[in-house]
């Protein structure tokens, strides 16, 4: 199942194999419309891992999570400012929201509040590693935090690149290598356990709005502002494949659980399944609206 949101703040529920919508959430409340620079329209949507709850924001601080079997509000989340991120842990245990003020981890059954982690700049990105006793975060500072989810300790920081912010992020399957979108084109490789950059690929001439692992680790790709879609095998320096979306603003991207489907996602109430099995040409498979 994915999940799209429209401009009017219409969030459609749509089985990507079938293409046809599974449903259709109630709008939620209306909040002001924050931007990322002014490129990318920030409304959080984040589902668990198994697909039972979905969180979606408005841009303020008040974000709602949903059922998806009864498309029914379950819960709602208040953070000290509008709420720009969110991710679910993969073991469905934990949930992070974040944006301004502190970054806020939350039981994902109870949606009890466990602990707060100060950061000191307004997060655009979150991402837990796959075990789930780490998270990355990134935003208006150009270095990225990793922090301890039980003890609330920051661990590391990953050093940025000259005076860029990113604004996505995701681990590697395995969890030793963290991706970075950056807002000037690049997607830099860090070794989480060295706490290095080890690798800087050109993504575009704008920002880079979404990052993913295939779930073989192999490959990543990114979308950006420009408008293309970019795969790589993640130990070459260029792209293995480069296609035009078809879409303007792609903001988000994501590969299927068996890494034959690759998912992006505009804020033009675009979704558009390419067929990764094939680096070196992605093939357009459908177009949703």
């Amino acid at each position: 199942m994915r999940g799209h949101i429209g401009d009017d703040g219409e969030v459609t529920l749509f089985n990507p194999v079938t293409a046809t919508v599974c449903g259709v959430l109630a709008k939620p409340a209306p909040g002001p419309h924050l931007l990322i620079s002014h490129f990318q329209r920030d409304i959080p949507i984040a589902f668990s891992a198994n697909g039972r709850h979905l969180l979606v924001g408005n841009g303020s601080p008040v974000a709602t999570a949903w059922d998806t079997a009864n498309l029914q509000p379950v819960t709602t989340f208040t953070n000290a400012g509008p709420i720009r991120c969110a991710a679910f842990s993969p073991d469905n245990r934990l949930l992070l929201t974040a944006g301004v003020g502190p970054v806020r981890l939350w039981d994902a059954s109870s949606f009890r509040l466990l602990r707060m982690f100060a950061e000191s700049n307004m997060t655009c990105a979150v991402a837990f590693a796959p075990n789930a006793r780490r998270f990355a975060a990134a935003g208006a500072a150009v270095d990225i935090s990793l922090w301890d989810c039980n003890t609330g300790n920051r661990v590391g920081t990953l050093p940025g690149y000259r005076r860029w912010s990113n604004l996505s992020l995701a681990f590697s399957p395995v969890g030793d290598t963290l991706a970075a979108g950056s807002v000037e084109g690049s997607i830099l490789l860090y070794d989480v356990n060295r706490l290095k950059l080890v690798r800087r690929f050109k993504g575009g001439a704008g920002p880079v709005s979404g990052v993913a692992f295939s779930p073989d680790g192999r490959l990543l790709a990114a979308c950006g502002i420009g408008g293309t879609v970019k795969l790589w095998k993640t130990d070459a320096e260029y792209p293995v494949a480069t296609v035009a979306s078809g879409i303007n603003w792609p903001i988000s991207v994501a590969f299927s659980p068996k890494g034959d489907l690759l998912a992006v996602g505009s804020r033009e109430r675009n979704v558009r399944l390419f067929r990764a099995a094939d680096i070196a040409v992605l093939r357009e498979v459908t177009s949703l609206k």
